[in-house]
């Protein structure tokens, strides 16, 4: 098993409870665009999903990128790696999602947008030669859209209309998905997860209300020593309060404390 190292903005957990549990962390040490992924689980669109969803928090419009690709593709039959948004991590059947995604149900692996609300929906786009490649998801409003890319430069679109699920929340889960079929392993530890890379992984945020960057306690853009610096001056010695009190709970736990500035540190 890959134990999570979380990169502040970004975290890895487990959605639903997979038989076999997932992990990612930076590729190389500090990275916060380029990450490994392993991961067992059913499905990332199955009634009640089973991955592992490497993640950050979201406000409004936003538009997320990455090249993926599956590092071991003798695991790829009955695996998925792909771009989803999501409202939460239980991963119960009426989560709403919507995800761009490589998937090998069978001998085909094949390019797919799926969503639910309510119902469970999905198109699929064509057949591809592996599980590997770039592909962008885009929130505006209540309207969703998919791309795909051969060089992360010219983007097409996959869908000749949005996909609209009304009423989403302003705030959402989006990030790397991942998830290989292991209900049927007779042993986990003989049993092939899905070891994938996302690589160039990018967010960017366009919409109207107030954004943040996890962490980033100065508002500079940047994390870095400065921030968790900054907190603790104005925890104990009474500097002064960050301009975004969700951007400082680096750690996400609905409070201001010191272990926000060890979290940022890593």
């Amino acid at each position: 098993h890959l134990a999570t190292i979380d990169a502040v903005p970004w975290r890895g957990r487990d959605v639903g409870a997979p038989r076999y549990p997932g992990g990612s962390r930076p590729f190389t040490a500090g990275a916060t665009d380029d990450f490994f992924l392993v991961a067992g689980g059913k499905d990332i669109a199955a009634a009640a999903q089973q991955l592992h969803f490497l993640h950050q928090e979201i406000e409004d419009d936003f538009t997320i990128s990455a090249h993926l690709e599956d590092r071991a593709e003798a695991t790829a039959p009955r695996s998925h790696l792909g771009l989803m948004l999501r409202e939460g991590l239980e991963g119960s059947s009426d989560e709403r999602y919507f995800a761009v995604a490589f998937g090998k149900p069978g001998a085909l692996t094949q390019l797919k947008t799926l969503w639910k609300d309510g119902a469970t929906g999905s198109i699929r786009h064509a057949n591809a030669e592996a599980l590997r490649g770039w592909l962008r998801l885009q929130r505006r409003g209540d309207e969703l859209t998919s791309w795909t890319s051969v060089d992360g430069e010219e983007w097409t679109p996959l869908l000749t209309e949005p996909v609209i699920i009304p009423g989403l929340p302003a705030r959402l889960l989006a990030g790397v998905c991942a998830a290989k079929f292991d209900r049927t392993a007779a042993s986990l530890s003989a049993f092939p997860p899905i070891v994938a890379r996302a690589s160039h992984l990018a967010v960017e945020t366009t919409g109207t209300g107030p954004t943040f960057r996890r962490g980033d306690v100065t508002a500079d853009g940047e994390l870095n020593i400065s921030d968790p610096v900054a907190l603790l001056g104005f925890l104990f010695l009474g500097t002064a309060a960050p301009a975004c009190d969700d951007a400082a709970d680096a750690d996400d736990n609905g409070k201001l404390e010191m272990t926000d500035a060890i979290y940022t540190l890593g």
